[in-house]
């Protein structure tokens, strides 16, 4: 029986450390949104103010099953690409917050909306779809980089995230 010389050599700490923070970084750009998502979800979400508001009958529950139906994907769309789906509560600080207020807001304009229009002022709903594409967008810009995967992998090495910090070039080297 032969033994594999590499299992016998000391693995050095700096190289154990470099191969850490390269599995992070690597790891962090794995789990960023895919590119267009917070557009589609803007647009999702557009549209279901719009079927609550301004779509006739029976367009409005078309509109409502389409941008249930792009949610769901959306969610699908989003672990396929990452390998995660990262909920409120695995949310902290200020990405919890950004996350929170996000939801009360689209609460209160889908509410609002929907008042405004029973009211008798349908013309409410588009601008109302609008700022939900909007916020959508807004949110994902400030949500994404404070995602708890996203950025605080880069602390196994005491860093505070991943972006701008310096390869080491250990990273399989160390192993050797």
């Amino acid at each position: 029986m032969e033994s594999n010389p590499q299992l016998h050599e000391p693995y050095d700490a700096r190289a154990a450390l470099a191969d850490a923070q390269d599995a992070a970084d690597r790891a962090g750009r794995r789990v960023r949104s895919p590119r267009g998502y917070y557009l589609a979800h803007g647009l999702a979400a557009a549209l279901l103010v719009l079927g609550g508001t301004v779509a006739p009958r029976p367009w409005d529950l078309l509109a409502l099953f389409i941008a249930a139906l792009s949610m769901g994907l959306l969610v699908w769309w989003y672990q396929r690409s990452t390998g995660v789906w990262v909920t409120i509560a695995q949310a902290h600080g200020a990405a919890r917050r950004i996350w929170i207020g996000y939801g009360v807001l689209f609460v209160a304009l889908v509410i609002g909306a929907i008042a405004l229009t029973d009211a008798g002022h349908a013309w409410v709903g588009w601008p109302a779809a609008a700022l939900a594409l909007l916020a959508s967008l807004v949110v994902g810009h400030f949500l994404e980089p404070r995602l708890p995967l996203a950025h605080r992998l880069g602390e196994l090495g005491g860093r505070e995230g991943t972006e701008g910090t310096a390869d080491t070039g250990a990273g399989e080297a160390g192993r050797r």
